[in-house]
């Protein structure tokens, strides 16, 4: 598998129905994992999600992962529940819409 040209998938089902609950777009580059997009149904299985992915990342040899985001706040609280912290140096604007 090419780096950076293979987008992967992570999910989250209901056990049984297989309903999907939620998702994670996400690639390698340079040894980082790019993730690209995500949602999920709730903040319980948002946190399962992400630590799910990030532990296949570091097994893929990822030594770190990457998100943009800009929205709600229980969403930030999500990744920062599942180890994310906002990157030193990089500044981060919030824009009110009125």
């Amino acid at each position: 598998m090419a780096e950076g040209r293979s987008w992967r998938v992570s999910t989250t089902r209901i056990a049984g129905s297989g309903e999907l609950q939620g998702y994670v777009v996400w690639r390698v580059v340079h040894q980082v994992a790019q993730v690209a997009d995500f949602l999920w149904s709730d903040d319980a299985r948002g946190r399962a999600l992400l630590e799910r992915m990030v532990w296949s990342a570091r097994r893929q040899g990822c030594t770190s992962v990457s998100v943009e985001f800009s929205g709600a706040p229980s969403v930030v609280k999500t990744l920062r529940d599942a180890g994310f912290h906002a990157r030193e140096g990089h500044p981060v604007y919030d824009v009110d819409g009125d």
